[in-house]
């Protein structure tokens, strides 16, 4: 009766071990699911801050390829469909701005300007 007992008593801590070693597993399996769950969301959100950076980019040569020069200074077309318009006079324009620079200028003065909220 007595080795009943013992025999009872040792496979109920075996039975013990077995659950806490599943939970155990458990949990860590979880952990492991987090931590992929927050490396999938971190990439996610790269990517999408990598193409809006592209778009951006694309965004402004556009608007820059749709500029137009005259003696007073430049007009820069925004929006969809060209419908915003910036006039940057001449005087404002610095002396350095000459050839394909001006391009450059235009989307670095544009940018300032969408910064500040103007069109």
């Amino acid at each position: 009766m007595a080795k009943l007992k013992i025999d009872a008593q040792h496979e109920e801590r075996r039975a013990e071990r077995e659950v806490k070693q599943a939970e155990a597993e458990t949990a860590a399996n979880q952990i492991e699911a987090e931590r992929a769950e927050a490396a999938a969301e971190r990439a996610l959100t790269e990517k999408k801050l990598l193409l809006a950076h592209e778009l951006s980019l694309k965004e402004l040569e556009i608007k820059a390829r749709q500029s137009e020069s005259s003696s007073d200074g430049v007009t820069i077309r925004a929006g969809p469909v060209g419908d915003k318009q910036v006039h940057i006079p001449k005087n404002v324009m610095p002396s350095f701005v000459v050839g394909d620079d001006i391009d450059k200028w235009l989307a670095a003065y544009e940018v300032a300007l969408m910064a500040h909220g103007t069109p």
